[in-house]
């Protein structure tokens, strides 16, 4: 009788235990690290960079004294890491949100992107092609926000380092001026078994 239940329990265990993993996906929140990250740069740190640039603006004389909200312009990411699959845009387009949603009283923020379709879409209005309901000048800008990803590392046999720094500089347009910058650094380690990038 013992070895019949002994056979059953190790059946169950072998039968329920062991059988196949749930690979559904999970929702996780974006601040969580992730091993698939890897030493790079991981959805926690666009993050705290979108939070410390939005922290920059605000300490600007010219910005947070300004009579009207000054123009602000994204110019694209340089990505000088040897990460080829690292995500400016994203980056950009999240820093860009978080001024939009908690910084939109201090500034407004042009899109030069698509400036061609913008003055396509004007010349059809004024040509009558095309309804509208007012004519406006296009925004001169008054501050380029320009950033730039870098990052070092090395490799053991045991595991791969990098140091990352992200930073934003804030620039005006009719000088040239830096009047402000922020900056995300961390540095990572991981074991060599598992690494993504």
């Amino acid at each position: 009788m013992l070895k019949k239940i002994v056979a059953l329990v190790a059946f169950s265990v072998f039968a329920f235990g062991c059988g196949p993993r749930d690979t559904r996906p999970k929702r996780v929140h974006e601040e969580q690290d992730s091993t698939y990250e890897g030493v790079g740069v991981g959805s926690a740190d666009v993050i705290a960079m979108a939070h410390e640039l939005k922290v920059a603006l605000y300490a600007i004389p010219a910005i947070i004294d300004a009579e009207s909200r000054p123009v602000v312009a994204f110019l694209p990411i340089s990505n000088d890491t040897n990460d080829s699959l690292l995500n400016t845009s994203l980056l950009r387009q999240k820093v860009m949100m978080k001024l939009l949603t908690e910084a939109g009283d201090k500034v407004r923020i042009v899109d030069r992107d698509s400036i061609a379709a913008i003055q396509a879409e004007r010349e059809a209005k004024r040509a009558g092609a095309v309804t509208t309901s007012g004519y406006d000048d296009i925004l001169g800008i008054d501050f380029f926000i320009d950033g730039k990803i870098s990052a070092m590392g090395g490799r053991t046999m045991d595991e791969r380092g990098q140091y990352t720094m992200i930073n934003f500089v804030i620039k005006n347009a009719e000088t040239s001026e830096i009047v402000g910058g922020a900056e995300v650094s961390f540095k990572k380690v991981q074991p060599t078994e598992g690494i993504y990038n």
